[in-house]
């Protein structure tokens, strides 16, 4: 049994401690539930938003401790989670705080699409179109493939895919989920392993990479399946 290592303290710049190491150690773990791949993909499509939702409430909590305005990307330094994550996370605990059995019977994509209409109509938005935030997933940059440009590929695996599609970023060693018609993309996988630095490993890693897409593709072509049936 692998041993039970304590994490440090996390402290503002004020010297003010936001965290303990067990909550740090606490919402390590549910990000790393977040994003991880195989026998736990079922679980996560149903607990993902209530795992958001969890980390959100701890980091408001510490954030009301503080003596500095703490930001998504201060949070990002301190912690070491993605900064959309972050971010993600304070606006769904923020919006189903009152009423988090909501939570339970909706998909992170419905919590996503309610924080998102939230925030169109506080902006002034006629709320008929809101528009989507995009969770761990980084800003459109070159290089991004376009959502209609890669709807217009085939899949990888040669899976029959309608409303799916998944993107490796090698760089990051993330996999994403795009959604068609809401042009966002989802992490729904990350390879935590060293980046290659010879040939020999770059190719295992490519191998690597292209093997979890295909099995992606694969699950999500039994999620459209069983939503005919």
């Amino acid at each position: 049994m692998k041993e039970d290592q304590t994490l440090p303290a996390v402290y503002d710049a004020g010297g003010v401690q936001l965290l303990t190491g067990k909550q740090l150690k606490k919402i390590k773990e549910l990000a790393e539930e977040i994003i991880c791949t195989g026998e736990k993909m079922q679980k996560l499509m149903t607990s993902t938003a209530e795992k958001y939702f969890a980390i959100g409430a701890i980091l408001l909590e510490a954030e009301k401790k503080s003596t500095e305005t703490m930001t998504a990307a201060k949070y990002a330094d301190l912690t070491g989670l993605p900064e959309r994550m972050i971010s993600t996370a304070k606006k769904i605990y923020s919006r189903f705080y009152s009423k988090p059995e909501e939570l339970k019977r909706l998909t992170l994509k419905n919590a996503v699409k309610l924080v998102g209409k939230d925030d169109a109509e506080s902006s002034g938005d006629d709320g008929r179109q809101p528009t989507p935030i995009r969770i761990a997933a980084p800003t459109v940059q070159e290089g991004w493939p376009d959502c209609a440009e890669e709807f217009s590929l085939p899949t990888k695996s040669g899976a029959n895919l309608d409303s799916y599609r998944l993107h490796a970023d090698r760089k990051s060693g993330n996999i994403y989920l795009l959604h068609k018609g809401f042009g966002t993309a989802f992490p729904v996988a990350s390879l935590t392993v060293e980046q290659p630095k010879s040939p020999l490993m770059e190719s295992a890693y490519s191998n690597l990479m292209d093997s979890v897409q295909k099995d992606l593709e694969g699950y999500y072509a039994a999620v459209e399946q069983e939503s005919y049936v």
